[in-house]
């Protein structure tokens, strides 16, 4: 259940195509490409895709946290609710 790395990696690709290259670089855009493994792990922990999404809108634009950093960052956004 939920969507993968690979799953939101094609569709990423398959839409880049139809809405156009100066849509997918927006910061907005690069950062759900760093995040889709932090999507992945709250997914197969057994959020829903709406639950993750919204944990990971909450992570500060920091490229150089870690994947487990981010993960345990996520997870403080359900312990808070």
């Amino acid at each position: 259940p939920g969507i993968g790395k690979k799953v939101a990696n094609r569709l990423i690709l398959e839409l880049k195509e139809k809405v156009g290259a100066g849509w997918i670089t927006t910061p907005a855009a690069e950062l759900a490409l760093e995040n889709a493994d932090v999507l992945a792990a709250l997914t197969n922990l057994g959020y829903s895709a709406t639950e993750a999404t919204r944990a990971v809108a909450t992570l500060p634009p920091s490229t150089d946290l870690s994947l487990e950093e981010k993960v345990k960052l996520a997870l403080q956004y359900f312990a808070t609710k």
